[in-house]
């Protein structure tokens, strides 16, 4: 399922604003019809409002999540607004990397779904061989309590490396996380 679905279904009524080159824009309206036509689901319209930058789709954004192909930085971490949880989905290699080493620089969290999995990268994963890796913590870490969740304001990275369903159960935590705080 494309990340911009399951964000829909996650966060239900909430607005998503993303960003794609023209020739992902046209890939993504065929690949749309395509899955309406097998009767999967399509994100409502509404989420497809596209920003003309990548920085217009971050600013102020509370949840982040890079899904490209591109092998250089996309977003610029000053662009984060505080407190805000990002995700990486794509490329995290050295010399090839969809973030730079300016995300981990202002996140306070750092977190994969597998730590031997990043270890294991060829070429290196972008951590490898700076301090940023000794602060990278497992997702199971998080989830038994053992890591202190961020501050209000502090930024949390998520290093996907794809195990099944990590993505959309921190999405769903993270969503009721932001719903309790509203109320």
């Amino acid at each position: 399922m494309r990340q911009d679905v399951l964000v829909e279904l996650v966060l239900h009524d909430r607005d998503v604003l993303t960003w794609l080159t023209a020739a992902d824009a046209v890939r993504w309206a065929g690949e749309a019809v395509d899955a309406h036509h097998r009767g999967e689901p399509v994100a409502p319209a509404r989420v497809m409002r596209t920003s003309v930058r990548a920085g217009s789709a971050v600013e102020g954004a509370h949840i982040v999540i890079l899904a490209t192909s591109s092998p250089a930085p996309v977003i610029d971490a000053a662009w984060l607004a505080p407190g805000s949880y990002v995700t990486t989905l794509g490329p995290r290699q050295q010399e090839r990397a969809e973030s730079g080493l300016d995300l981990p620089d202002a996140a306070s969290l750092l977190v994969t779904d597998s730590l031997d999995q990043i270890g294991a990268y060829h070429p290196p994963n972008v951590l490898a061989g700076t301090p940023h890796r000794q602060r990278l913590v497992s997702l199971g870490a998080v989830r038994a309590g053992e890591v202190p969740p961020p501050g209000a304001d502090q930024i949390s990275l998520f290093f996907s490396v794809g195990l099944a369903g990590t993505e959309a159960f921190l999405l769903n935590r993270l969503a009721a996380h932001i719903d309790a705080k509203r109320r």
